[in-house]
């Protein structure tokens, strides 16, 4: 898709079977880098995630990125984890 510029716009879709998750992490992790750092390997090796936005996970303590649609439900019953949100974002068509 172009602009009226004429400058390549760029969409952010997932394929069918994955979906855009936030996992919020617990207080408990974001006062332990260590901690921290253990569980998010644990996300992308167990869950699969990827595309992790660090500066959100640093700053906020939500580890946003990318999962199979399957493994969002397993997300939420890990220790430290305090939720875990679909992305609903919808875009415009036209």
């Amino acid at each position: 898709m172009t602009s009226e510029k004429g400058k390549s716009e760029k969409r952010h879709t997932e394929p069918a079977n994955l979906r855009r998750v936030h996992v919020t992490l617990s207080q408990e992790v974001l006062d332990d880098p260590e901690l921290m750092d253990h569980l998010k390997q644990e996300i992308i090796q167990n869950h699969g995630m990827s595309d992790v936005n660090e500066k959100r996970l640093k700053r906020f303590g939500i580890m946003s990125g990318t999962v199979p649609e399957n493994k969002a439900e397993s997300l939420r019953k890990m220790k430290y984890v305090k939720s875990v949100d679909l992305d609903e974002t919808r875009h415009a068509m036209g």
